[in-house]
């Protein structure tokens, strides 16, 4: 546990100690990995300081679990690099009598899960118009407001107002 201790990044970190991974309290998931070398590699984004990636993970033999895929964050800390974030991001255990794995990308929309679509949009060119029609109206409402104001003002000032008869007498 030192050595995860020692290569955790501050994010991993920041809400436990030493002490609680030592007990198996850490933010890591328990996974049984099959091997030392992983090739299912992705890299996701990369700087100079920083690698963001995805990682397909195989379990030993004869355990109940299928392959996960992780997710993660390293970062530069000085002249090594640290893991500063890891989590789980799909479980691919089969289905009892199919070869059908379940994951993120099952439970997300159509074409969420990188699937490049074609096609056109479903929205037909009227629909554009309503919404640029109601634009229109909520900026040009303002407008005629200002515009009726002005109007008004302009009449009470030529002169046009006359003054009320006088009241009737009393008897």
């Amino acid at each position: 546990m030192k050595t995860a201790w020692r290569l955790a990044g501050p994010e991993l970190k920041s809400a436990s100690t030493l002490s609680q991974w030592r007990h198996h309290s850490s933010p890591l998931p328990y996974f049984p990995v099959a091997g030392k070398t992983f090739h299912s590699w992705k890299t996701i984004d990369a700087s100079p300081n920083a690698v963001e990636f995805d990682i397909l993970v195989e379990p030993r033999k004869h355990t109940r679990y299928g392959s996960w895929v992780f997710s993660g964050e390293v970062i530069r800390s000085h002249s090594h690099w640290i893991v500063n974030r890891l989590y789980t991001t799909a479980e691919m255990n089969p289905v009892r009598g199919s070869r059908h794995e379940i994951g993120t990308a099952d439970f997300s929309a159509p074409g969420a899960a990188g699937a490049v679509t074609t096609g056109h949009g479903r929205l037909g060119k009227i629909w554009l118009l309503a919404i640029v029609g109601i634009l229109g109206l909520a900026l040009l409402f303002p407008i005629a407001f200002g515009i009726t104001s002005l109007v008004k003002g302009r009449v009470r000032r030529s002169g046009t107002d006359r003054a009320l008869p006088p009241l009737p007498q009393k008897r």
